[in-house]
This record gives structure tokens, sequence and C-alpha cells, in this order.
């Protein structure tokens, strides 16, 4: 009935703004589908809440590796007084399962010979990952 209301009537006024209106909103509507992933992309990000665990001087901060990859990894943050750098990144892809640093009860900080070693207690195990300091 739209095709044989805009035929019969288009030269009515009323017909011609709500014919405008429709295919503006369309236009608006229709641009949000390329435009909108990257929008959501930067809301997602802006409020997006890391988990986080703090071991003396360092930061542990669970991450995923990317938008696709959702392996996790631990990214290890280094403070030193206002500044704030990140060291090295700390993964468990080589076990049988992909831990988290939600998965971990207990985290010590092992400094021997001028390295730094993070101990991970999970469940009925522990793990050993050295830092890079580079």
């Amino acid at each position: 009935m739209t095709v044989v209301i805009i035929v019969k009537w288009i030269k009515k006024r009323w017909v011609q703004w709500c014919l405008g209106i429709t295919v503006i909103a369309m236009s608006i509507i229709s641009s949000f589908g390329p435009m909108g992933f990257s929008f959501f992309k930067f809301a997602e990000f802006a409020t997006e809440l890391k988990y986080e665990r703090r071991v003396e001087n360092y930061r542990l901060r669970h991450d995923d590796v990317g938008f696709i990859d959702s392996t996790p990894i631990i990214r290890v943050v280094k403070n030193m007084g206002f500044i704030e750098m990140e060291i090295d990144e700390l993964d468990f892809g080589n076990n049988t399962e992909n831990y988290s640093l939600y998965d971990i009860d207990e985290i010590r900080l092992l400094n021997e010979n001028n390295e730094v070693y993070f101990e991970f207690e999970i469940e009925d195990f522990t793990m050993t990952k050295k830092v890079n300091k580079d």
C-alpha cells in the first residue's frame, strides 16, 4: 500500500514529508552497521573492568590476546613510583589447560640472583614463571 499511496498522492505535502523522513531515518539506521562496530568496540574498551592482583611492586593484570583469540595471558606491570611499565606477558598456553588470573589461589614473588620469578599456586599444584625484565 505504501507504493500506491506514494504514487497516488505524491503531490500532497504531507506525503512528501513522510517520504523524506522515512528515507532519512532509514539512511541513519543502515549506517549503524559498518560504523557501529568501531563505536561499540570503543565503548567496550572504555567501560571494561580488568581483573588484576598486586604483588609487592608488581601488578598482574588478566588480559586476552586479541578480539578473536581469547587465550588468557597475564600482563606484568612494574610500579616505579609515578611511572608504571609493562615488562612481560605470562601465558599458560603450554599446559593442558589455559589458566587465567581468576583460577590462581595464591601468588608469591621470588627474587633470585637479580631475576624475578612468580610462583602461582593453582588448585593442587604450583607453577613458577620467570619474568623477562628486558
